[in-house]
């Protein structure tokens, strides 16, 4: 337990600290005029209260992606404590900030357009299918987890795949959950969202506080700390914890747990939230302290995911009257949603109203980030094609084909066999590479402006390794995958090889491709808009 202790102090202070650096970095200016102003149009550039901003980035990147990632990632044991709060601090704060300030700096430009006005077009037509990609798959994941979530609590068993078509209940909450997508997805931000996230944000972190002090009264002194887990005796047990020097831990975990460290997804966020802050300098509290309080949510639900495991992982799955013949273990790694529950069930006192809460909160975080995802897909889509958005006529030709295609990939998610997990494997990667490009164009911005871009360029290298060599090296996922599942076609040497180049050339090119375009420098229109005049008109 002291080892979670230690790396909640690190995450606060720390994150603190690095945000204050960040935003002197940045020179933000409370003086300069932000596009909620220079382009409002009471749809998608709206001004809103900093506090609200707050809340609705918070509630758009912190569904269950800080709750399952952490359910599986702690496999590797304590040492999660310590990643979680590093990645979070060197990672995600720099990319969820930036991402924001310099969408604000540029007409409230979309991450595709951004890559497009500092990479070029090429990187920007392969960022512009990735992220709509990502975007649709968040989308379809969480629509299909709180699913199977409620599907598995009544039935009190793993979700069969053979017993969903049939299962009205699931229709029902399908239909209810696609019906609201669809109203937040095309109605102006301040009206649904800006109105809803600010109580469910509270909700979130109220749900998430009462299970933490549950399985605080279990004694949970007897948690293995970094310093003394011995993986061999949990092994003995049935427990399968992996030990990080032998079991591939970079890349894997940063692959495993995205949101609570750094997440590509969350750029899209940033970007909708931009078009609505006042004040540059709110950007501490829209961007950089909703990561922060993300980074606690993950580190919360690792805390319980070691706890259910090192307890109960070793009991058969036998949630009350149901049952298979499996230890909880293996059904929990295999579907992390069941931890929700028996977590829920077993650390809240026996109280079954508290468990049924804390149930349907995860469901509706799972319900309000899949809104957004698909909200910044709109956007994005609508900014690649130049479709205006003032119009609901326009916005709904727009936002019709991803609805489409969401549906399809929701179906494949819960009727086809692993179908969630093949979409949760593919979501993850997809996010990670994401997060390299992001990295990519904040340390263009920065070296352009002659501001110390080593604070993107370094965790983009490290991210752009974590993304190659995974993607070579791992059995379930890319070219081994594809080869044979069960065989090691290409090794973990070889993976670790080439994502070593990768990262040495993503270091390289953007440094040569940066100090070049120094000569000629780009400040855009949008962003002198922003910028203070005095009375002769000089930029400040």
């Amino acid at each position: 337990m002291y080892t979670f202790l230690i790396g909640i102090a690190i995450l606060i202070v720390g994150g603190f600290i690095y945000t204050n650096i960040l935003q002197k970095i940045f020179k933000t200016n409370s003086k300069n005029r932000t596009i909620a102003f220079i382009k409002k149009d009471n749809v998608d550039y709206v001004p809103m209260n900093k506090w609200r901003n707050a809340f609705v980035q918070f509630k758009s990147i912190a569904a269950t992606g800080p709750i399952l990632g952490p359910i599986q990632g702690i496999i590797f044991g304590p040492i999660v404590f310590l990643t979680i709060p590093l990645g979070n601090i060197l990672g995600g704060i720099v990319h969820d900030t930036y991402s924001g300030l310099i969408s604000m700096r540029n007409g409230g430009a979309q991450t595709p357009e951004m890559i497009r006005r500092f990479l070029g077009k090429i990187v920007y037509f392969i960022l512009f299918i990735l992220i709509v990609v990502l975007s649709l798959l968040v989308g379809a994941v969480f629509i299909t987890m709180p699913a199977k979530l409620i599907i598995g609590q009544i039935e009190h068993a793993p979700t069969d795949v053979s017993s969903l078509a049939s299962n009205w209940v699931l229709w029902l909450v399908i239909l209810i959950i696609f019906a609201y997508y669809v109203v937040a997805t095309v109605f102006p931000i301040h009206t649904i969202i800006g109105k809803l996230y600010p109580a469910l944000s509270i909700i979130l972190m109220t749900g998430t506080v009462i299970l933490f002090i549950g399985a605080c009264t279990h004694h949970p002194e007897s948690m293995p700390d970094i310093w003394n887990v011995n993986y061999d005796s949990f092994a003995s047990g049935g427990i399968g914890l992996i030990n990080p020097a032998t079991g591939h831990f970079v890349p894997l975990i940063f692959v495993t747990i995205t949101c609570g460290m750094v997440s590509g997804f969350h750029s899209t966020q940033s970007t909708i939230v931009g078009r609505t802050v006042k004040n540059e300098k709110d950007t501490k509290l829209a961007f950089s302290y909703p990561m922060i309080l993300e980074g606690v949510v993950s580190m919360i639900w690792a805390f319980i995911a070691l706890e259910m495991f090192s307890k109960y992982g070793r009991e058969p799955f036998n949630p009350q009257a149901g049952g298979i013949s499996q230890t909880n273990y293996a059904v929990w790694l295999q579907d992390p949603t069941q931890l929700i529950g028996s977590a829920a069930h077993k650390l809240l006192w026996g109280q079954s109203w508290l468990a049924i809460f804390i149930i349907l909160v995860v469901c509706m975080e799972a319900v309000t980030v899949g809104d957004t995802s698909l909200r910044s897909c709109r956007l994005i889509c609508a900014e690649h094609f130049k479709v205006k958005q003032k119009s609901m006529r326009k916005r709904l030709l727009v936002a019709g084909p991803i609805f489409a295609i969401t549906a399809g990939l929701m179906f494949f998610g819960l009727f086809m066999p692993s179908g969630f997990n093949y979409l949760w494997r593919y979501f993850a990667w997809t996010d990670q590479t994401t997060v390299a490009f992001t990295f990519a164009f904040i340390t263009i911005y920065l070296i352009r402006k002659y501001e110390f871009y080593w604070v993107a360029l370094l965790p983009g290298a490290f991210y752009a390794f974590v993304s190659a060599s995974f993607i070579i090296g791992s059995n379930t996922q890319g070219i081994n995958a594809f080869v044979d599942e069960t065989h090691q076609w290409i090794g973990w040497v070889v993976a670790y090889v080439i994502g070593g180049l990768v990262a040495a050339g993503y270091i390289a090119g953007l440094m040569t491709y940066g100090l070049k375009s120094r000569k000629n420098p780009h400040v855009f229109v949008e962003e002198k808009q922003t910028q203070v005049r005095d009375a002769s008109n000089k930029i400040h």
